[in-house]
């Protein structure tokens, strides 16, 4: 067991060789990410590609599935000949948008509104992006095994670092490979029957597009597989959303997803296009879990905890979520931005000027209060409490990573 303990940390590490991040895992608290260093307000710990990303799809003619620019009025320029399902803002965009849609997607989205459905639009875009995932896992599992048949064919031994890496992934960590998201954790036991129900909805049109393609090149592959893949996904993606609050799509980012849930978070996390980028909300010493949220935090803690169970498959029980003083309320005010556009990510402390927050979405920047007393100190890791990649624990919540 610890051995296995031991292979799976060092699958994940290779993620996070580019970043100031560790990744550690104990029984009590599963996976959780470390900062390898003392950390800068507003350091940048991550930039992540998306394994697969999906627009929001009642918006598929509106929102470039390359760059993900939203286009207000009118349809984009240009779209796929074949499926008619993605749409690009420029030939810049289409160019390398189209290569990686042929070889993950365009065949399965053409068969994807074929008969009757009564999936709606949320439901539509979660089945798109479980198209994409299990597309390009077997686009890669097909590339692994040509790769394989002709070091064969040559008499050459390939090495495990071999094993059908994608070298269309933008270059911010390494190459994507097919085994990326069988290291998730997916909560696949806490999905409630209200749940399981919307996804069977999902699966029949998943089954009718994608199922001789699965058994090809996975034959042993059952529904167990499927709901796994599935549960994996609803765990651990990540909105992808627009300056004005606008849902564009979603994106399944495994490096990413190894960052655990607070509802007072020490890191936010923004994005260019589809790629996510993780950074520092204020100081971090080296040692301290890094904590996100994957929800908008201006809720009532009601609300909060409803949706985090609802879509991510745990109950939460951070200290925000226990707190009955307002504390971490009032601290995290203090991080909200002000400005017309209501952007959702937190401000963070500006790198040039300690006492001034500065929003990275839309650049308004305002003075820190320091009357309001932190309700941890800001040395310790205390700020990053309930986890979604691990077991549960008095201080994390149940596993998403």
């Amino acid at each position: 067991r610890a051995s296995k303990m031991a292979d799976d940390l060092s699958a994940v590490q290779l993620m996070f060789s580019d970043f100031p991040l560790v990744v550690k895992k104990t029984e009590a608290q599963g996976r959780y990410v470390e900062a390898a260093r003392d950390l800068e307000a507003g350091e940048v710990v991550m930039r992540a590609s998306p394994f697969a990303a999906a627009v929001t799809d009642h918006l598929k003619t509106k929102i470039c599935s390359f760059c993900y620019s939203h286009a207000h009025e009118k349809r984009l320029p240009y779209s796929c000949a074949k499926c008619s399902e993605v749409w690009y803002c420029s030939t810049a965009c289409r160019e390398p948008g189209i290569v990686s849609h042929s070889q993950y997607e365009c065949n399965y989205f053409k068969r994807m509104r074929v008969g009757k459905s009564k999936l709606d639009s949320d439901a539509f875009t979660e089945l798109r992006l479980l198209i994409s995932i299990v597309g390009r896992m077997i686009y890669l599992k097909q590339q692994e095994s040509k790769l394989a048949n002709q070091m064969s064919s040559l008499n050459i031994h390939t090495s495990s670092s071999s094993d059908g890496s994608d070298t269309n992934a933008p270059k911010t960590e390494r190459a994507h490979t097919e085994n990326d998201i069988s290291l998730l954790v997916s909560n696949e036991e806490s999905m409630n029957q209200i749940a399981r129900e919307y996804v069977a909805e999902i699966l029949e049109v998943f089954d009718r597009v994608m199922d001789k393609a699965i058994k090809k090149v996975y034959p042993h592959f059952t529904r167990a597989d499927i709901m796994q893949i599935v549960s994996q996904q609803r765990c651990n993606r990540f909105g992808l959303w627009s300056k004005l609050d606008k849902c564009l799509g979603v994106a399944l980012s495994p490096a990413s997803s190894f960052f655990n849930h607070s509802c007072i978070p020490n890191c936010t996390h923004e994005q260019e296009g589809q790629v996510v980028i993780i950074r520092t909300v204020y100081p971090v010493p080296k040692g301290s879990e890094l904590c996100i949220s994957y929800i908008k935090l201006d809720q009532p803690t009601n609300s909060r905890i409803e949706e985090l169970h609802w879509s991510y498959h745990f109950p939460c029980s951070c200290p925000r979520c226990r707190d009955e003083t307002g504390k971490y309320d009032a601290w995290l005010n203090l991080f909200y931005c002000e400005g017309p556009k209501k952007c959702v990510n937190l401000m963070t402390f500006s790198e040039t000027e300690p006492d001034m927050l500065v929003c990275k979405n839309c650049g308004l920047s305002k003075p820190f209060d320091k009357s309001i007393e932190p309700p941890f100190a800001l040395s310790s890791s205390s700020s990053s409490s309930s986890s979604s990649s691990s077991s549960s624990s008095s201080s994390s919540s149940s596993s998403s990573s």
